[in-house]
């Protein structure tokens, strides 16, 4: 959305409301860190998700055709955007 002019600053990432919660800070301390043991993650780190329903091999090309994307596509731009994140974040961090 941004590439195609959206402004930044009025962009929300939602999905599911329990990892919504946690972008909104809506979540103890103490749960935030429980749910971060069970996963094995650093408690003040980013933890980033990404779900998909992958295509049907043989429907790729008709979807990509009829919608513009496959899901090798959107992880392809998945992939993109987080090492463009990563760059913003050690450039804000020296």
């Amino acid at each position: 959305m941004i590439e195609e002019g959206f402004p930044e600053e009025r962009l929300i990432i939602i999905g599911h409301p329990f990892l919504d919660s946690l972008i909104k800070k809506d979540v103890s301390i103490h749960e935030r860190k429980l749910f971060c043991d069970s996963l094995n993650i650093k408690s003040d780190g980013i933890l980033i998700v990404f779900a998909s329903e992958p295509f049907k091999a043989k429907d790729t090309a008709k979807d990509l055709e009829r919608i513009g994307y496959t899901d090798t596509i959107i992880l392809q731009y998945l992939a993109k955007c987080l090492k463009e994140y990563q760059k913003k974040l050690s450039n804000t961090l020296i």
